[in-house]
């Protein structure tokens, strides 16, 4: 073998074996380089967006003509402030200023409950005046500003597991509409009304925990949704079984926000929409 050859292969080895790999065998698992992780959407306008793309929705039938019971439950309560979210985000996608103010009116009194509505009125405000000069790119920077500052007051008062209901509350409520729109079409969208398996998975996961922590009949009946839109959609989605899955889907979420956000009907005496 001629020298340059020799010395090339020599050095092959030393590598190999500073890696402690030897002739013959593979890398190790630990030295495989691991998949990143799904990304999640940021929030429910990516999930919109993603599920219309080089559509023209007509998102307006989606909105609830409901407003949220303020219950004495505040888990109940957090959900829902969460749903209203949700609510926000699409009223930002239908550019419709009058519904925004309804939302932060249920907004509120779902934070009078919570015992934030004081600190949050300047942000409502901002919001409002945002969606009245249909600066709709800040009405959706605002909404997430919004449940950030719920974040950080409920956890100053430690309330922290109502902040992370809150954030459920708002992606269970983003399905319920996505699942809704979906349902309607003549073919499932490409893009999951459940975005991915992972961002279920993680809701599932962070619900456990809370109900672990205190248990209670909502956190239970969250808990079970949650697990079986999980093994719902476990896997790869393809054409084949894509009906099938949002089949099951939008009963089981028209259910969960049925029990956990509490609706009932708005003072004018309008029923909740029945899609």
């Amino acid at each position: 073998m001629p020298k340059k050859r020799l010395f090339v292969a020599a050095a092959g080895f030393l590598l190999l074996g500073a890696m402690g790999i030897g002739a013959g065998q593979q890398p190790s698992p630990d030295s495989v380089e691991e998949k990143p992780a799904p990304k999640l959407p940021d929030s429910p306008s990516q999930l919109f967006a993603a599920l219309t793309k080089d559509t023209r929705p007509q998102w307006r039938p989606y909105f609830r003509e409901t407003v949220p019971h303020a219950t004495g439950d505040r888990y109940k309560a957090a959900l829902a402030l969460g749903a209203v979210g949700a609510d926000c985000y699409l009223a930002a996608e239908v550019r419709d200023a009058q519904q925004v103010r309804n939302l932060l009116t249920d907004m509120a009194s779902l934070e009078m409950m919570l015992g934030i509505s004081r600190q949050m009125s300047p942000l409502r405000q901002k919001m409002t005046s945002l969606a009245g000069e249909g600066d709709w790119a800040g009405v959706r920077t605002e909404i997430a500003s919004l449940m950030a500052n719920h974040a950080k007051f409920l956890g100053e008062q430690k309330d922290g597991p109502l902040a992370e209901l809150e954030s459920i509350g708002c992606w269970v409520r983003a399905f319920h509409i996505c699942a809704r729109f979906s349902s309607k079409q003549t073919a499932p969208p490409p893009q999951s009304c459940i975005w991915s398996p992972a961002l279920l998975s993680d809701l599932h996961t962070r619900a456990v925990k809370l109900n672990a922590a205190a248990e209670s009949r909502t956190l239970q009946l969250l808990v079970k949704g949650l697990e079986t839109l999980t093994k719902t959609w476990a896997g790869e989605t393809t054409g084949a079984n894509a009906a099938t899955r949002l089949a099951t889907t939008l009963p089981l979420l028209e259910s969960l926000v049925s029990e956990l956000i509490n609706d009932e009907a708005r003072p004018d005496g309008t029923k909740p929409d029945k899609l």
